[in-house]
């Protein structure tokens, strides 16, 4: 089964990888948390935020059924 982190769309994971260099502890936990976990629901506040935060976008931008259910983030399987 993929992890959250192999779901991510480029651009997303491609982001998180230069922010690796510039913050290593917060990106690594981060990726820790996406690649323990196979489902957005299985993420905690916290590591929505980081992934929000890695995004780079104006949080005003991403509507409240991309954080409950991150279609934003993730590349549709369908």
């Amino acid at each position: 089964m993929k992890t959250l982190y192999d779901k991510l769309k480029p651009e997303i994971r491609d982001s998180i990888q230069e922010d690796l260099q510039k913050y290593p502890t917060t990106t690594m936990a981060m990726i820790d948390g996406l690649k323990a976990a196979s489902f957005w629901s299985d993420l905690r506040v916290h590591e929505v935020t980081r992934i929000v935060t890695h995004h780079h976008k104006n949080l005003l931008t991403i509507s409240h059924m991309d954080l409950l259910y991150g279609d934003t983030f993730l590349v549709n399987e369908d």
